[in-house]
């Protein structure tokens, strides 16, 4: 509320403060309205990949030297 107590505040000689106060709050307000992003990255066996391949979306995959695979996926 303090930003929002500015930018009502602020005079026309005070014209930045005001326009922070407001890209501020537009800037707060557009982020509540993203939507969540959450991925995952985990180290498994062939069988494992598999499985995740065929039920997310994976964004990487890496095979490493010890036969594992390194894979990143998306959750929804």
């Amino acid at each position: 509320m303090l930003i929002f107590c500015i930018r009502k505040k602020s005079e026309l000689k005070v014209q930045l403060k005001e326009n922070i106060a407001k890209l501020m709050l537009n800037s707060l307000y557009g982020k509540f309205g993203m939507k969540d992003i959450y991925n995952n990255l985990k180290i498994v066996h062939l069988l494992k990949l598999i499985n995740i391949s065929k039920k997310y979306n994976y964004n990487l995959f890496v095979k490493l030297s010890n036969g594992n695979i390194m894979i990143k996926y998306l959750v929804e």
